[in-house]
């Protein structure tokens, strides 16, 4: 399924890249900002075509999950030549209670797709998944973590 949503070679999927990273020389530094850019720049949350969206369309939209967002990152090393590859994996849906109205949830099967990007910096393959939620996202959560103890 990746290769039909990593359209690596769009004009706008290499142009963002290109952009993004045409001060860094080293691929560590290119992931950097990469990394940032779909973190920080491509908001959290639930596109209706879900995990068809492709990589395009996401930079388009400025909005992804997990998995779109795994897609984007992807697509954007691939398209530097940058080694990168994509795991997947299970998490039990409670992870993501909260995250959709309560229809939805309780209509979720138990366990849902996830996946994230094992890239190459320095020589050395490191598992890159912190990008998934934007810091916004991540502050509000922080927030209301500690609000419930």
């Amino acid at each position: 399924m990746i290769d039909e949503v990593c359209d690596f070679d769009h004009p706008l999927v290499r142009e963002t890249a290109s952009r993004l990273t045409r001060d860094e020389s080293s691929d560590r530094g290119r992931i950097e900002k990469l990394f940032y850019y779909v973190r920080d720049d491509i908001k959290f949350g639930f596109p209706k075509r879900g995990d068809l969206m492709k990589a395009s369309e996401t930079i388009k939209l400025r909005m992804g999950q997990c998995n779109t967002k795994t897609t984007l990152f992807f697509a954007l090393c691939k398209s530097l030549g940058i080694p990168a590859r994509v795991h997947f994996s299970f998490i039990e849906k409670q992870l993501q209670r909260g995250l959709f109205p309560a229809i939805a949830y309780r209509l979720m099967p138990p366990l849902l797709s996830r996946n994230w990007i094992e890239g190459e910096v320095d020589g050395d393959r490191k598992r890159l998944d912190s990008y998934i939620n934007d810091m916004r996202f991540y502050l509000n959560v922080r927030r209301e973590l500690k609000k419930g103890g």
